[in-house]
């Protein structure tokens, strides 16, 4: 089996700030080239806000895309990338 491993480059917290990730995340997708954002569908979590989320994204004319940031992809179709340098588990 070929392996391909997808990170994130946005963390806003969603499980434990169910009122501010939101503007979190949408600082990291203003702020960041390309935003690779992870949210939870933990109970009472991000699922309550992503409609707002979403529209803000509207708002500023996102564009939402299937491609990953070579920053977010460790392991690509079985090789290991640059992106693995500096992260905690990444093996020399």
């Amino acid at each position: 089996m070929v392996v391909t491993r997808v990170l994130w480059n946005s963390v806003p917290h969603d499980w434990d700030d169910r009122l501010g990730w939101v503007d979190r995340a949408v600082n990291d997708c203003i702020h960041l080239d390309h935003a690779v954002v992870v949210l939870h569908d933990l109970p009472g979590g991000a699922t309550r806000r992503l409609e707002e989320f979403l529209d803000r994204l509207g708002e500023l004319d996102a564009n939402f895309t299937q491609d990953y940031p070579p920053s977010c992809i460790p392991i690509e179709r079985g090789l290991v990338t640059g992106a693995m340098v500096g992260l905690p588990f990444a093996m020399a």
